[in-house]
């Protein structure tokens, strides 16, 4: 058996890379969001289990990642990037709660394929204003908040977030639905959103910063936080 992998040079279609430090515009973002409701609608309900499907997102093969965080939890709260957020988010036990409410409620959402990890640093931008993805190395089968939330937190400035992410998550939806997709009500859309903040919460507090630098872990760990406020998650869980 062989493998063969087949790598493009972005940089000779002269993209743009996003980057934490370099927020997108609530623009910018809305044209990442097309991307991903065709990457969501097109593989819509299609995962069939079996030898050679993606994995589930929120598998338990995961466990041991997540029993590693929580286990970190103490020490990350501790530590300088946590200050990027607000002191009453520092409580180690209720974020461990909440994820794994957060985990076992994905488990009964619609599924599609999904990137996995479309932060906005996974993001560049085309010369004509698409938006496309790289880093598909977590690539899964979701729930479409997952990408969605991620993307949105990640990616806008706190003013520009508070301000247009009900009206990007509008049109998500309204693209969504142009590939015959059922798509949840605003109401009940809105509620997951405010749910999936938790993932990001949680990932980049503890985040090495051998994988990103620590600007870009602080800058995104810093947009979490307020969002996790700001959507007050933890309500929306229930914990």
């Amino acid at each position: 058996m062989q493998g063969i992998v087949a790598l493009e040079d972005l940089r000779a279609r002269d993209v743009t890379f996003a980057r934490a430090t370099r927020p997108m515009t609530p623009e910018q973002v809305a044209a990442g969001l097309d991307t991903l409701a065709r990457l969501h609608g097109e593989t819509w309900g299609r995962h069939v289990p079996g030898p050679g499907a993606p994995p589930l997102l929120m598998a338990r093969s995961s466990n041991a990642i997540w029993d590693a965080w929580f286990a970190e939890l103490p020490q990350m709260f501790a530590a300088p990037r946590a200050f990027a957020a607000p002191v009453a988010l520092h409580d180690p036990e209720r974020l461990r709660v909440a994820v794994r409410a957060y985990r076992t409620a994905a488990h009964h959402d619609p599924k599609c394929l999904v990137h996995g990890d479309p932060h906005i640093g996974n993001a560049y931008i085309e010369r004509d204003g698409t938006v496309g993805f790289l880093d598909w190395q977590t690539i899964a089968i979701g729930t479409w908040t997952h990408d969605v939330n991620y993307f949105i937190v990640s990616a806008l400035d706190l003013p520009d977030r508070r301000a247009h992410e009900r009206d990007l998550l509008g049109g998500y939806l309204k693209s969504l639905a142009s590939y015959g997709v059922p798509v949840p009500g605003s109401g009940e859309a809105w509620e997951s959103y405010r749910r999936a903040t938790v993932y990001g919460f949680i990932c980049w507090l503890c985040n090495p910063d051998i994988w990103q630098p620590p600007d870009v872990n602080a800058a995104t760990f810093a947009r979490f936080g307020m969002a996790m406020l700001d959507h007050d998650t933890y309500a929306a869980i229930g914990v």
